[in-house]
């Protein structure tokens, strides 16, 4: 059948037909360059688990196109492999995705990725937001209790060390070492700290932990940059998230430490 016959035939069909059509290319678009093979095959490593109460007591049930459905023996609940995720409800491919992670491993600017990916700043926006969102889980837990904490004497780090069960160092005000404690790695860190956010012309703070986690996951991470685009992807696209985008310019403003 050629394309033009397909195109004929698609005008005698009912709305309910041409809906189903619609839902199966809207599959197919999807799982471009295997997002859907992708997203199983990295669950499955890990033991697929229905997203609304955990169970892991599912059957299979059926496809809405090419993508594979399930139903959970204990809720009754259907989902599949995109719920909770980054991803879950977005029309755009895989490649699109992908391409989008690479601006993020580059640092470019919202406007910039939006302009290489072909989609709105807005949606560019919420997309870094999602994916560092996810990207957090990663970080989360990293300092360990009776860990060494050296500062300079700002008052705020006594709370701080006191909360997460740390052993304080603080030095004078003007002075960067204590024998064999120095703040010297943390002045370098700020200094870098500083170009990174600079390139996108202000940051509201309750984006702040986000950029901060952005900022060391590229800088600061031993992976190179092929392995790092690799856990990006991996950890990012199957990592549970359930923000909705319209919550995400609605943040409360970090709280700022005196």
């Amino acid at each position: 059948m050629t394309l033009n016959e397909i195109f004929q035939t698609l005008k005698f069909l009912s709305k309910a037909d041409l809906n189903s059509v619609k839902e199966y290319l809207e599959s197919l678009e999807l799982n471009f360059n295997g997002f859907e093979d992708f997203l199983l095959t990295k669950k499955s490593e890990k033991g697929i688990n229905c997203p609304h109460c955990n169970s892991f007591n599912f059957k299979k049930n059926g496809h809405k196109g090419i993508i594979q459905r399930f139903l959970c023996k204990d809720c009754h609940k259907t989902f599949t492999s995109r719920n909770h995720t980054i991803t879950f409800s977005s029309k755009k491919s895989f490649s699109v995705w992908k391409k989008y992670i690479d601006c993020m491993m580059n640092g470019f600017t919202v406007r910039k990725s939006a302009e290489i990916c072909g989609i709105n700043k807005d949606t560019a926006f919420i997309w870094r937001h999602k994916i560092l969102d996810a990207l957090h889980k990663a970080f989360d837990n990293r300092i360990v209790s009776n860990s060494l904490l050296c500062t300079d004497d700002m008052n705020s780090y006594v709370d701080l060390a006191k909360t997460n069960e740390l052993e304080l160092i603080q030095l004078k005000t003007g002075k960067s070492k204590l024998g064999i404690y120095h703040i010297q790695y943390i002045n370098s860190y700020h200094s870098m700290l500083k170009n990174f956010i600079n390139r996108f012309h202000g940051v509201a703070t309750k984006y702040l932990n986000n950029y901060l986690v952005w900022h060391n996951f590229l800088n600061h991470a031993k992976e190179s940059y092929a392995e790092k685009t690799t856990i990006f992807a991996d950890f990012v696209f199957t990592t549970e998230k359930v923000d909705l985008s319209k919550s995400i310019p609605l943040r409360p403003a970090l709280p700022l430490v005196a």
